[in-house]
């Protein structure tokens, strides 16, 4: 039965985090919907391709930050 919390607790975190308004992300494509349906009008792509780099330099920097810290917890 712990295997089985465990994978849960695994799956939700996975589904809130990809629900993140990060435009790499799921929750990114659901809030430019949102906007659109709102609005009545699209996103422009300039603004997608922006926030897209952004969201892409975050993620990769939470990863090396993490990595970092992670070496120096070894050392």
């Amino acid at each position: 039965y712990i295997f089985l919390w465990d994978f849960a607790c695994l799956n939700l975190f996975l589904a809130i985090f990809n629900m993140l308004p990060i435009p790499p992300l799921d929750g990114a494509q659901t809030l430019y919907n949102l906007y659109e349906f709102v609005l009545h009008k699209p996103v422009s792509r300039g603004y997608q391709i922006i926030a897209g780099v952004i969201g892409f330099l975050l993620i990769i920097g939470a990863n090396v930050a993490d990595f970092i810290r992670y070496v120096c917890n070894i050392l």
